[in-house]
This record gives structure tokens, C-alpha cells and sequence, in this order.
């Protein structure tokens, strides 16, 4: 997943995948930490996927699609406050209700820069930070800018004084700004959420990447034990003492599978890896075993050129069927990404 720029984020509506396409090719990859606490953005996430699709949709018909970035449909949001870490006076408020609406009043746009201008309730304007910019959710930006500075755009057209009128009747211009606004009066269902923004970076997270020159500022990282590492492409790194597995079969029924034939070139291909698990201590020779399951070698993926590689693979179907199942610790990253 870090070779490929993926990051999954955990929020309070559930894990967010995002990707970048800035990836280094290091030999040592952590996972993206920061000392500083994380800022607590409090905001009204509009609902509604049809309602939140056609904005963008709209947004798109307004502004150039060159260099320019629109924000997600199930992201669309209007921020009422930000914190660095928990507000949780803010929160005995904030948290009380979860449903909300919102009234939008306009939208502006530029060549790249779209929004919608919120208007708030008595209610809902006690949320609001007195020194931020006006109420508002973004639809679209420059591909240079960055989401956070995008609110000073909003006031400038909610101020400007130079709007002239048009051939379309409902748009406007200002020569000043090089902007256009027309009315956009519509309501919105909305829920009361908290998102975690680090402090110093965009919205879309980077991997970080050590080097190994890098990898001797943190001596931390040194102490951890060279066998806990492979040193090569078919090793598996070992660590002692660990907790065995326990299986708890379902009766006394025990699967002992015959080996199926097997092409010559996919025995010569998991030789090598069944060696190095042999040395290693993976495997364990065992000549009476009363279970036994069938290799499932499968051919790896590769780009024309590169050399044949085989996966050791068993087949565990009549296994798993045997014995009681064991709940993961974590679900796998290729089950979050597919539901």
C-alpha cells in the first residue's frame, strides 16, 4: 500500500482511503507521526449523495477542468470550529443534536476556485469562531492552493461591491475579483461531526519514507532486533517466543488431503522459498502428521522482462473447514478497501 501512495484514515464516520501520487522508493517506510497534537475541526458534513454529487457536478460546468482540483461529494462540509486537540466545552453543545440544516445563500466561482455561501441560523452562528472567515463549503480549487486557505476567497466576494450584471440574468461579475456569483438559495440536510486534521499538512496525507541515513536519528528504531527484519527476497524474519496459534477442531474428524500434481516449473519455483521456511524454522518436518493439505503454488505478477516468481500458497479450505473459526485482531487492508 505505501509503494502505491495509499493511506487509510480513521474518522469518526469510519476509514477514508486516499492516495497521492508523491511516492519515494526508500528501503525503510514508517507510518506518517507527528508529535503536535491534532487539530479538531468541527463541521456540518452535508448529507444527501445525490444532493452532494450535482454540487460537484455543477461546480464542474462552471470552472476549468485544467489544474484544478473538486473536492469529494461525501466530503463537502461548512466548518464551524477548529481546535488544537479536544474543545470539550465546545463539545457539550456541539455533540448535543447530530441532524442540522443549512441554508445556502450564493455560489461563487473563479477559473479554478468554487464554493457556496452559508447562511446561518442565531443558533448555529454560536458555533462559529468570531475571527473566521465567512460560513462556507468548497467545491473546487487550484491545483497550488490549499483547502484551509481557500475562506479569505469566499469573504473578498461576500464584500466586493463591483458585481455587474451579465447576459445570463442570474450571474454576475466582478471585475475586481475576476469572479462570478449568482444565487444559490437552497436548503441542506447536514450532520454535526469532528474531523482530525494534522496540523502541518493538507487533507491528503503522505507516507513519511526513511533512509537509511535518515534511520540513525532514531536510535529507537536501531535497537529493534535485526531478526525481526528479512534480509532477503525469501525470507520471512523470525521473532523468538512468541504465542503460539491454538486451533480448536470441530470433532475428531481430521483432513488428510493428497497432494495434487503439480506443473514442474511451480515445484522449481516454491523449492527456494520452501527452503528458506524450512531453515527458518516455519516448517516443521513431521512424518506421521494426521492432517495434511495439498500446495497451492501461484505465479506472481510481473512486468514483462522480469524474471518467473511462484507464491508458496497451501490449500487450507478442508483445514478451515475442520476447526473452529478464530476472530482476526484487525481486518485485512484488502477487506477495508473492497467494502
Amino acid at each position: 500500500m505505501c509503494s502505491l501512495g495509499i493511506s487509510l484514515i480513521s474518522t469518526p464516520e469510519g476509514v477514508q482511503v486516499t492516495t497521492t501520487d508523491n511516492v519515494n522508493n526508500y528501503s525503510f517506510v514508517c507510518v506518517n507521526f507527528s508529535s503536535e497534537p491534532l487539530l479538531y475541526s468541527y463541521q456540518w458534513l452535508l448529507k444527501g449523495e445525490a444532493v452532494t454529487e450535482a454540487l460537484i457536478q455543477a461546480a464542474r460546468q462552471l470552472v476549468s477542468s485544467q489544474n484544478t482540483t473538486f473536492r469529494d461529494a461525501s466530503d463537502l462540509s461548512c466548518t464551524a470550529h477548529v481546535s488544537t486537540g479536544p474543545d470539550e466545552e465546545f463539545e457539550k453543545s456541539w455533540l448535543r443534536t447530530h441532524a442540522d440544516k443549512l441554508t445556502s445563500t450564493s455560489l461563487f466561482w473563479d477559473e479554478h476556485r468554487s464554493a457556496l455561501a452559508i447562511s446561518l441560523t442565531n443558533e448555529q452562528e454560536r458555533f462559529v469562531d468570531a475571527y473566521s472567515t465567512d460560513p462556507h463549503v468548497l467545491l473546487s480549487k487550484h491545483d497550488g492552493d490549499r483547502w484551509q486557505d481557500l475562506g479569505p476567497f469566499v469573504d473578498r466576494c461576500q464584500r466586493e461591491g463591483d458585481w455587474q450584471t451579465t447576459s445570463d440574468p442570474n450571474v454576475m461579475y466582478s471585475p475586481t475579483l475576476h469572479a462570478y456569483k449568482k444565487l444559490f438559495q437552497s436548503n441542506f440536510h447536514a450532520q454535526r461531526t469532528v474531523h482530525l486534521v494534522p496540523q502541518h499538512s493538507t487533507h491528503t496525507p503522505h507516507h513519511v519514507f526513511l533512509s537509511e541515513d535518515a534511520l540513525t536519528q532514531y536510535p529507537a528504531l536501531q535497537e529493534v532486533p535485526a531478526s525481526l527484519w528479512a534480509t532477503h527476497k525469501y525470507d520471512v524474519g523470525l521473532i523468538k517466543g512468541c504465542d503460539p496459534v491454538v486451533i480448536t477442531p470441530k470433532s475428531d474428524y481430521r483432513p488428510c488431503k493428497q497432494q495434487y500434481p503439480l506443473k514442474r516449473e511451480a515445484i522449481e519455483g516454491i523449492t527456494p522459498v520452501f527452503n528458506s521456511l524450512l531453515k527458518a524454522g516455519v516448517i516443521v518436518p513431521c512424518d506421521n502428521s494426521p492432517v495434511r493439505t495439498p500446495l497451492f503454488p501461484v505465479k506472481k505478477i510481473r512486468d514483462k522482462g522480469q524474471p518467473t516468481e511462484w507464491r508458496f500458497v497451501q490449500d487450507l479450505q478442508a483445514v478451515n473447514a475442520a476447526v473452529q473459526p478464530r476472530a482476526p485482531t484487525a481486518p485485512p487492508c484488502c477487506s477495508t478497501l473492497t467494502t
